[in-house]
């Protein structure tokens, strides 16, 4: 989680120039903003000036004709100015929101293809935060903070202006109390950047264990958890509230400070000014104006050390987005990839050695060949390496040794999505995503028909069920499919691959979960869709893969022994031992 801590810069120039290309497209409407921006900001320093007038020339020479225009007058600026600015945030919002949903989805669409190691090494909390809290601290800084900042600096030096253009004497008392604010905000500022650093921190973590406490909760109600798992993410969410009230601390702390030196600086002004009335050296319209200048000096210098932390923030969520979205994807495809066509599904494993871990072997020396259209099954212990040779077949995981083909083709010459798009597996826990029974069978493409999605479920056995839910093929499943059995998710997960029409399937302990009635039935589904097409299946239930072409052994990660099931029973070797250990526990 360390890089969850990082602060980042006030304003990292590196950053903001790769922030640039993504506001290119809004840059008319960015340009109006910072028009009105400009045009507001100078209608709102006239106000004072107008004031001096009223004060100095019309009022004594009781004039009130003039009177009247210039409260007209100060009325229009400031009402134009505000309304200009109301504009200017409008449009800053509107086109800042549009660059933050460019990246949110340009983040998500790097999510969807970055190789499973990617997600081994990330929690989905973080990746979460990413998205959401990271992406959205950037709205403030293209919403109103950058065009704000800009505006703030702008009426900062107009205003230094017209008050050495009024009286220098009295610019340089309201000046005074600079190097104290200067001290405050330098003290201040570092203890803000610390406690925003560990808030961030805490909101990750926060969001981590929230995110598995929901989706493990099926696991928490059976083992009672509920109270403890409370329990924990009440001390988590402790750490939060603690780094945000620190926040809030240094806030809370900070304006009355600065609104402290500012009334010294009002104060001083005022005696000052009054001294120079008495000797005639200003008039009171100059000392009134100058007064309203000196508060509005101190109200951009409040708004800037407000706009200090949210760039902090915007450019600390900028760096975590680009750390993502500068992550090399683990798997690339060719640059001149070789077309394969339908595939024939002939499959070869030449010298494989790979680890997910380094200097932790899980498949050594492993070479076997696989006929196209021949079932195959895998078995083993836990760990010995099964579900690996399908992870390593699609293409998730690169092998550090070896070589893998398709066809005679090496899977580091042709695109993994079209080899993908030529394989089919069931898992063992089938994931159905929120959707209609349809959606989640053709996975919303829409180019396959519905009679292909029927046809699909005809063949393997679901169609049946299907009719009987309330709306048939348009039931909308709950998310994971939780309103379905087991069984019935393992139906769909057979029909969907059915739908792709692959000429490689891949089935992972696809009937491991469920009772004796229905493993039957599923079988007959597998038995269906395995017709014509080369096939691999791992499986603990020796029963079930007794009529594959072959089978092969695997212990710790090597290749044991291969052949059919009599002739593995005959060997009387690991097969034949695990074989007799489940028929004698079956009995």
């Amino acid at each position: 989680m360390s890089d969850e801590s990082a602060a980042g810069k006030s304003f990292d120039w590196k950053l903001f120039k790769r922030l640039l290309p993504y506001a290119k497209p809004y840059w008319k409407g960015f340009s109006i903003g910072v028009i009105c921006m400009l045009s507001g900001t100078t209608l709102e320093l006239a106000g004072p000036l107008l004031t001096r007038k009223a004060i100095d020339d019309a009022i004594p020479k009781h004039d009130f004709h003039l009177l009247l225009l210039l409260v007209i007058g100060y009325i229009a600026a400031t009402s134009v100015g505000y309304s200009l600015r109301y504009l200017e945030t409008l449009l800053s919002g509107f086109y800042g929101n549009k660059i933050v949903w460019d990246l949110r989805r340009r983040v998500f669409t790097r999510f969807q293809f970055q190789s499973l190691a990617f997600y081994d090494r990330n929690p989905v909390g973080r990746l979460m935060t990413r998205v959401t809290s990271d992406v959205a601290a950037m709205a403030e800084l293209f919403g109103a903070s950058l065009v704000g900042l800009v505006g703030d600096v702008l009426s900062l030096l107009g205003i230094l202006g017209i008050l050495f253009y009024l009286n220098w004497k009295l610019a340089l008392v309201t000046l005074i109390v600079a190097p104290m604010l200067t001290f405050v905000t330098l003290a201040l500022r570092e203890k803000m950047r610390l406690s925003f650093r560990r808030m961030r921190g805490e909101i990750t973590r926060t969001n981590t264990y929230l995110q598995e406490s929901i989706t493990g909760i099926k696991v928490v109600k059976l083992f009672l958890r509920e109270r403890r798992n409370a329990e924990q993410f009440a001390e988590i969410s402790e750490g939060l509230k603690a780094a945000q009230l620190q926040t809030i601390f240094y806030f809370a702390l900070f304006f009355p400070i600065v609104d402290l030196i500012a009334t010294t600086a009002v104060a001083a002004t005022l005696l000052t000014g009054g001294w120079e009335i008495l000797n005639g050296a200003i008039t009171v319209g100059a000392l009134v104006a100058f007064l309203q200048y000196g508060e509005r000096f101190f109200r951009p210098i409040r708004d800037l050390s407000e706009k200090y932390n949210v760039l902090q923030s915007a450019f600390a969520g900028a760096e975590r987005v680009f750390g993502i979205l500068d992550e090399p994807l683990a798997i690339e495809p060719p640059n001149d990839p070789k077309l394969l066509g339908r595939v024939r599904g002939e499959i070869e494993f030449r010298n494989v050695n790979f680890s997910y871990v380094d200097n932790v072997p899980v498949l050594r020396d492993l070479s076997f060949k696989i006929a196209p259209g021949e079932t195959i099954a895998l078995v083993g212990a836990t760990g010995a390496g099964k579900s690996t040779v399908l992870q390593l077949l699609g293409r998730h995981y690169d092998i550090q040794e070896g070589e893998i083909l398709v066809d005679g083709e090496h899977l580091t010459t042709v695109d993994p999505r079209e080899l993908r798009g030529q394989m089919a597996v069931v898992l063992q826990d089938v994931f159905l995503f929120a959707g209609t029974v349809a959606e989640n069978l053709a996975l919303s493409n829409p180019d396959v028909p519905r009679e292909r999605v029927i046809w699909a479920a005809k063949e393997v056995g679901a169609h049946e069920f299907i009719m009987d839910l309330p709306q048939n093929y348009d039931t909308r499943l709950l998310e994971r499919g939780v309103n379905l059995s087991v069984g019935q998710k393992q139906l769909l997960s057979l029909a969907r691959a059915l739908v792709t029409d692959p000429a490689i399937l891949l089935l992972d302990e696809a009937t491991s979960s469920v009772d004796s009635e229905t493993e039957l039935l599923l079988q007959r589904g597998l038995n269906r869709i395995m017709e014509g097409r080369t096939a691999i299946v791992v499986a603990h239930r020796l029963s079930t893969i007794q009529h594959a072409d072959r089978i092969l052994v695997f212990h710790k990660g090597k290749l044991r022994e291969q052949g059919t099931h009599s002739e593995l029973v005959r060997m009387n070797g690991i097969y034949s031992r695990l074989y007799r250990l489940q028929f004698d526990m079956a009995a």
